[in-house]
């Protein structure tokens, strides 16, 4: 009988060893969650907002500066791919040290392996291998006087490595996915107190988080003009209640950042209608099998209504049998002409409809073309094509309504031009208005508001709409404008005469409209 005990306690821990075995990944992985829910949490969220000083530290000489992009996404996603993170330093104070401390999260496919090289203002600080799995590291990076030095220090990310074959594709360039959290910033001990406005609002985060002011309408039109000239020096801003304890502005800051910040000169040219020009050296193109190219472009850049794509690309492949293509466009992910083609060297050449419901303020056109010959062997090499986009030009319409009231809106901008807001609005009509702004910047070259200048030939006025009819009225003969956001098309910046704009139906305007008016300007 004690035989009989021994032999069925080790049949019992036999299996026991052989389950084990055969599910120690589960085991470990459950292991690992049940410590790490004991641990701290040593990441923040990834999409909390980048957090900038507590106010007692406004006067402890310590600085904790957000990174620009805070407010967007920062993230590396395929072999190679390349990300930068931006941290502007105090011109009031001097910083005696520092460091960046940068937080990276993400997940490498099974069977991926690749570097990660970080350099500080073009040096290289530090290399990482990186394996499979889920990626957690919290770099520090200590700065030297160089670096302290600097207005600006620009964290440049590069990531290179390689991933098994997926399903044979043999372009495939994935298999990793890292993002820079929010919570990466810039730490420093400075040598003196911040009482500089302009670094104070350095300080408050990032994007800058702006309490907008109930008192009066003054101080309202004061601080939206401030907001345009924060977004016109690369600063992003949000308007927060009173309520929520964010940095708030004084009206002795806001004269003080006025004085500080410089005149914004904007280049824009407005004959840029080819839009192969902006890809440079990648308009030729050598692939196997598939290659794509994907040009930008914005409304407010053009002098017309956008209509079409005048495309032209030459291609030769080495496929001398069977070959075969599918050459597709796309405007903002939204298919607008796909072709086929037998030839293997050839030229295509066509007019390409872009519907005006598919266009946003900020558009891309995405070409590819994309190769039809069969392989025996799914894994094989594919045969070495090139393509060059010869022509991408725009196709505009300058003859429309639309395009007329920008051309006469953008002459009565060209100068000094005074930013209303004849009856207060909330925090959240002020947001759509400064986003309205941001687009309407675009139109000017050299546009500069005065906030409450009622004195001035061409006056911006932030309305509500049910203020709309009074207001139009009360414009009586000067020449007017209405700017809004076109909720029901993608955000569209859209601009109508005084006459259109009598003729909108109110409830498809947006919480806030932007009413242009002056009395020099020719008719809208």
């Amino acid at each position: 009988m004690r035989l009989l005990g021994v032999v069925a306690l080790c049949v019992i821990l036999l299996t026991a060893l052989v389950f084990g075995y055969e599910r120690r990944h589960e085991i470990t992985n459950h292991l690992t969650e049940s410590v790490e829910n004991l641990l701290p949490r040593d990441f923040a969220v990834i999409d909390a907002p980048a957090a900038g000083l507590e106010p007692e530290n406004l006067t402890a000489g310590l600085a904790t500066i957000a990174m620009r992009e805070g407010g967007t996404l920062t993230t590396l996603t395929s072999f190679p791919d390349f990300a930068r993170a931006r941290f502007d330093m105090p011109t009031s104070v001097l910083a005696r040290s520092g460091e960046i401390l940068l937080e990276i999260a993400g997940e490498l496919n099974e069977g991926a392996e690749g570097v990660l090289r970080i350099s500080v203002n073009g040096v290289r600080r530090t290399a990482l291998a990186l394996d499979e799995g889920r990626i957690q590291r919290k770099l520090v990076m200590p700065l030297n006087t160089r670096e302290l030095a600097s207005d600006q220090l620009t964290v440049s990310l590069s990531i290179e490595g390689r991933t098994p074959q997926v399903a044979c594709t043999a372009e495939w360039n994935g298999g990793v996915a890292l993002q820079v959290l929010p919570s990466s910033h810039l730490k420093l001990q400075l040598n003196d107190v911040v009482t500089d406005p302009l670094d104070k609002l350095l300080l408050a985060g990032a994007p800058t988080r702006l309490i907008w002011p109930s008192q009066t309408v003054v101080d309202q039109a004061k601080t939206l003009g401030l907001a345009h000239r924060l977004h016109q020096n690369d600063r992003d801003l949000l308007f927060v209640e009173a309520q929520s304890g964010e940095f708030a502005l004084t009206s002795d800051d806001i004269a003080a950042l006025d004085a500080q910040l410089p005149d914004f000169e904007a280049g824009i040219d407005r004959e840029y209608t080819d839009l192969a020009a902006g890809l440079g050296q990648r308009r030729a193109q050598t692939f196997e099998r598939e290659t794509r190219f994907r040009m930008p472009f914005d409304l407010a850049t053009l002098d017309g209504q956008v209509k079409a794509l005048d495309l032209e690309m030459q291609y030769a492949s080495a496929e001398q049998n069977d070959a075969s293509w599918l050459i597709s466009v796309f405007l903002n992910d939204r298919l607008v002409h796909a072709e086929g083609t037998s030839a293997h060297t050839g030229v295509f050449q066509q007019r390409i409809a872009l519907p005006n419901s598919y266009l946003a303020s900020e558009n891309f056109v995405t070409v590819t073309m994309q190769s039809g010959a069969e392989h025996q062997n799914l894994c094989a090499t594919g045969v070495p094509s090139v393509v060059d986009v010869r022509r991408a030009d725009l196709v505009l319409d300058e003859k429309t309504d639309q395009a007329a009231a920008t051309r006469n809106l953008r002459a009565a901008l060209s100068g000094k031009v005074a930013l209303l807001v004849p009856s207060a609005v909330s925090t959240y009509d002020a947001q759509i208005a400064f986003e309205t702004l941001k687009g309407l910047s675009a139109l000017g070259f050299d546009m500069q508001f005065s906030a409450g200048d009622e004195t001035a030939e061409t006056r911006v006025s932030v309305i509500t709409p049910d203020k709309l009819p009074s207001v139009l009225t009360e414009a009586g003969e000067s020449v007017s404008w209405l700017v809004y956001l076109a909720r029901e098309d993608n955000n569209r910046l859209v601009v109508v005469s005084k006459t259109e704009a009598a003729k909108l139906p109110i409830r498809h305007m947006p919480r806030s409209l932007l009413l242009v008016t002056s009395r020099v300007a020719k008719g809208a």
